[in-house]
């Protein structure tokens, strides 16, 4: 099966049979990934930030992937405009680790856990819910999304892949 792999701040959708959608190495960054079972329709998108007012125009124009406040309703928008309904929608994310602080540690920064709150902030406004989630922590991931059949994959880093 062919792969696709997404950048930082990519979002891609396809209705190509035979391809994998895949973001690896997720720490603080979400990968948001939909899937409209009717259509048989895959999008995802490589969130690095929570929002997009700390970017000027020219960045949220060329990289509206980047930022949650701006790929959630995004990624909707082109599905919805390819033919999906909000009703056949599946949303799953996954990433938003806590990188850069020691196990109990506070972080101040705390990307990973303001773009997991963004995320679903997002994602709530626009009257959708998340399906499944695998967040937090303190290991990277991988997420995958196979666009023939809808499945979805995570792997953490030490442990096996598993349907998600």
């Amino acid at each position: 099966m062919n792969e696709i792999k997404l950048k930082i701040g990519e979002l891609q959708i396809t209705t190509k049979h035979g391809l994998m959608l895949v973001i690896e190495g997720l720490s603080s960054c979400i990968g948001l990934a939909v899937y409209d079972k009717r259509a048989k329709m895959a999008g995802m998108a490589h969130i690095v930030l929570p929002s997009s007012s700390i970017s000027n125009e020219k960045d949220i124009n060329e990289e509206f992937g980047k930022y949650a406040d701006t790929a959630v309703p995004g990624i909707l928008e082109r599905m919805l405009s390819l033919g999906s309904k909000k009703e056949d929608l599946i949303i799953k994310i996954a990433g938003g680790t806590s990188m850069l602080s020691l196990e109990n540690e506070d972080n101040p920064l705390n990307i990973g856990e303001r773009n997991i709150i963004a995320v679903k902030k997002a994602i709530n406004s626009l009257g959708l819910h998340i399906t499944k989630a695998d967040v937090g922590g303190y290991k990277k991931r991988t997420l995958k999304l196979n666009v023939i059949n809808g499945a979805f994959y995570i792997k953490t880093i030490g442990q096996e892949e598993i349907e998600f």
